[in-house]
């Protein structure tokens, strides 16, 4: 989800956040957020440290969807 941009005129959107979120499965109720610069390493950084916020010391099973990690044009 994109949070802010910038706009000049005649320019492209620059986007300056990114807003990341934990859902359960189960219900899809959101358990984190984060909000992170747009910087090319925030989706994976964010996720990692969403995780860490999860309690328990088993094994944690991540799904993503297909398509974010990768820029369109």
């Amino acid at each position: 989800m994109h949070v802010c941009s910038r706009r000049a005129k005649r320019v492209q959107h620059i986007l300056c956040y990114h807003e990341h979120s934990l859902m359960e499965n189960r219900s899809g109720l959101v358990v984190g957020a984060v909000v992170s610069h747009a910087d090319g390493f925030a989706e994976r950084a964010s996720t990692l440290r969403l995780l860490d916020c999860v309690p328990g010391g088993h094994a944690k099973t991540v799904g993503a969807d297909k398509a974010t990690t990768r820029a369109t044009s």
